[in-house]
Formats: structure tokens, sequence, C-alpha cells
């Protein structure tokens, strides 16, 4: 008797969920419909009408579009140090000690240094000592009004070549931007060079 009563009562509830679920769907394409049938809404007159966005939001959005980032991409080769050390080493000015490893640059050979934008990319050479001993080609972006680079594509440079540099996984076959536990299986990664056919 129990259990025909709960395979009632199982029976009731799949009907009113499978209602419910028809009653969203059937919603859902006549928004769509009288959507495609209305058209795109004239934004200006929806905020007038207290319905659309209001006047700050259009000009955050314009503020948006104006900032929007403009960038070239360069290539530059050299050796990534910390602008500190490379100041003081170069310049003879040296920096107070809470900014010693502040910084990343890349130093060119001319001793022209470019200050490193620290997202994951550039992360890596201050997470791994060893990166910072090679000779590199780094691919970056100079934003417009700024002389930072970001990094976005990093290359040892060797007698025999140019290399490819990430940090591999060998468990998960995962690559990743810079020395750590795998983002999988926590295992330690290290660093891999692959060279690049030229």
């Amino acid at each position: 008797m129990r259990s025909r009563l709960r395979s009632d009562w199982w029976f009731s509830c799949r009907g009113r969920f499978g209602a419910l679920l028809a009653l969203i769907v059937a919603a859902t394409v006549a928004c769509r419909n009288s959507a495609a049938v209305d058209g795109p809404r004239d934004e200006k007159a929806a905020a007038t009408n207290g319905n659309g966005p209001s006047d700050s939001q259009e000009k955050a959005d314009e503020g948006t579009a104006k900032n929007a980032a403009k960038y070239v991409t360069e290539s530059l080769r050299g050796r990534v140090v910390f602008a500190a050390e490379a100041t003081a080493r170069r310049l003879g000015v040296k920096s107070v000690d809470e900014a010693a490893e502040r910084i990343l640059a890349l130093e060119a050979p001319d001793g022209t240094l470019y200050p490193l934008i620290e997202d994951v990319r550039a992360r890596a050479f201050r997470a791994d000592k060893t990166l910072r001993e090679f000779d590199v080609e780094l691919l970056v972006r100079k934003h417009e009004g700024t002389p930072m680079r970001q990094v976005i594509g990093v290359y040892a440079l060797k007698k025999d070549g140019k290399y490819e540099v990430d940090y591999w996984c060998d468990v998960c076959a995962i690559a990743m931007f810079e020395l750590k536990p795998c983002e999988c299986c926590q295992a330690m990664n290290y660093l891999r060079l692959r060279k690049v056919a030229e």
C-alpha cells in the first residue's frame, strides 16, 4: 500500500513539474518571438520611458568604448631582471630595500629597461629563477599610454635556436604559464622547452 502511495505521489508530482516546465518554455518562446517581431529597441527612447539604460550608464558605456585597449604587438630580446637591481647596476641608483623585487623588467642588450605588467605570464619570471637566467625573446603588447609591456609569449634563446617556454604536467598533459602545482592533479609541473622551427 505504501509503495503504491509513493508511486502515485511521484506521478502526481511529475505531472505538476511537467506542467510548470511547459509553462516556462512557452513563456520563453513567447518572449523571444515578441522580441523578434518588435525588432531592436531604440535605447534612447527606452531611457526616456524609464525602461532602458540611464544617462549615467550610457556615459559609462561611452567611456569604456573610448578607453578600449589600444596596443601594438612587438618582439623584444634580452634578459628579465628585477628593475631595482638593474638600475643599481647600470645607473648606480639604489632603490629602497622593500622595492628590491617589486618590478620585473626586460633588460635589452643596449641597457634599455622595459617594465613588465605582472600578470600570469610575467609572474613566471618571479616564480622560477631559472627563467631569469635565460636570454629570452618576449612577444609583448605595448599598451597606449604606458611604458609597461604585457607578456603574451616567452621564448628561450640558445646557441642552437629558439625554444618556446611553458610548464608541463606529465600526469595530466596540461601546459601552464608558471612553475606551480598542476591545476588538475596538484603534482608539481616542470619547465618545458620546445624548439621552434624558424
